[in-house]
């Protein structure tokens, strides 16, 4: 009786790791749809309609750099203090003296391990993470170990943050089961990251057709035993064990709600009033082009013959030909600013209260007449700092248990030249 074949519990072909990617990215459709909405605003511009009538100034649409969503961005960022305000604590498993003193060793070792780390790579992972927390809705910390720097003085616990919409996260009812990666890497880059897990050496014969600055497209994925690598859709680069024994992932979710769709999980401070926002600003063009088509008043003027023809000067001093005889006619007209400016107070207002009040960015506000009042405001702004800090202090926790976990297992007996060396009693 032949054997029954019994499939391997993680991807072991390219088609295989490929198709796992295509699930989990599926999930994440919608919220990365949002995402990318979310930062065009905040980075590239985005196109306002101007009115139609206005062809004298040819900015019909204009791309305009919304700096009200970078300021509530920036802002909170500011506001949360994430790298100055980091406190290391970690709870005793048992009473008594020497595990007080055991403990007090594992925060020194994660301050001054994270400190050598930032020296490192030039640059705080953190305050990465913080900024795609409020701007996308979603932070993720990954740690690797790397046997290849031991000995080289570097520090061999890596972390990662990437952007969101490249990491694609599975949950389960007890937590994330794995997670795949797809991103753009350099030739040279990927052949010195190549044997980054321990494992069979990786063959890299495809490479030798290709340039060392040309870009390689990689998807990777991960649970918490097995790590897999595929390159250009094709080519198999790694299929081995990592030995973590956890998935080396961690998240935070800012607006976060219980529900499972990855749309509606989690969002983007910008989020609830980006369309407010848009709106703002649209209405805010409408008011430059009323400046710009009646800043200087025009001139009708009425031919012999009849004609009507309006001025087409759009400069001070410009000179234009006129029939003899002519009558001449000023039209001053005033644009209907006051209805502009209601609608403008209203999605303002609205922007202030699914954000933060004009005082968190040092204006005051002009509505309240009271110090009571001013007090409320304030105290509505810190709670709106206070709402985002949890999430991302326990991503950020959990994201250190992790880089504890790889350094009991792997770093500690093997480094010699550890720029932070701290030993960890029994």
């Amino acid at each position: 009786m032949a054997k029954e074949k019994v499939e391997a519990p993680y991807p072991t072909t390219a088609p295989e790791v490929l198709s796992a990617h295509d699930f989990s990215q599926g999930l994440y459709r919608d919220a990365n749809a949002q995402v990318d909405k979310t930062l065009a605003v905040l980075t590239q511009g985005v196109a306002v309609p101007r009115d139609s009538a206005d062809v004298g100034t040819g900015a019909s649409p204009q791309v305009a750099q919304m700096v009200l969503a970078w300021a509530i961005v920036d802002r909170l960022r500011q506001m949360m203090q994430v790298e100055t305000g980091q406190v290391w604590r970690v709870v005793p498993l048992k009473p008594g003296e020497k595990e007080q003193q055991t403990c007090s060793k594992i925060e020194r070792y994660l301050a001054a391990a994270w400190d050598r780390w930032i020296w490192q790579v030039g640059s705080n992972p953190d305050r990465a993470a913080n900024w795609w927390y409020l701007a996308t809705g979603r932070a993720y910390w990954e740690v690797r170990f790397r046997p290849e720097w031991l000995g080289t003085g570097l520090y061999p616990l890596q972390t990662i943050v990437d952007d969101p919409r490249t990491v694609f996260p599975v949950h389960g009812r007890s937590g994330l089961l794995w997670y795949t990666k797809k991103y753009k890497i350099y030739v040279r880059e990927f052949e010195r990251d190549a044997r980054l897990l321990r494992g069979p050496d990786p063959d890299l014969g495809f490479l030798a057709d290709k340039k060392p600055d040309d870009l390689l497209e990689v998807v990777e994925y991960c649970d918490d035993q097995w790590y897999c690598v595929v390159v250009d859709e094709v080519n198999l680069v790694k299929t081995s064990r990592h030995k973590y024994n956890f998935v080396p992932l961690a998240e935070a979710h800012c607006l976060d709600t219980p529900l499972d769709d990855a749309r509606w999980a989690s969002q983007s401070v910008l989020g609830p009033i980006l369309d407010h926002i848009r709106q703002y600003y649209t209405l805010l063009s409408k008011l430059a082009t009323g400046v710009d088509l009646y800043f200087y008043p025009l001139i009708l003027y009425e031919s012999p013959t009849g004609a009507g023809i309006v001025d087409p000067r759009r400069q001070p001093l410009e000179m234009t030909k006129i029939p003899a005889g002519a009558k001449l006619t000023v039209m001053n007209p005033t644009p209907n600013a006051q209805i502009l400016t209601l609608l403008m107070s209203m999605f303002k207002a609205d922007i202030n209260l699914a954000s933060l009040p004009e005082i968190a960015f040092g204006a005051e506000p002009q509505s309240l007449q009271s110090g009571f009042a001013v007090a409320q405001v304030i105290s509505q702004v810190e709670g709106a700092v206070r709402d985002k800090l949890p999430n991302f202090g326990r991503g950020m926790a959990r994201h250190r248990s992790n880089q504890l976990r790889l350094y009991r297992q792997f770093a500690r007996a093997a480094v010699a030249d550890f720029e932070v060396p701290v030993d960890f009693e029994e």
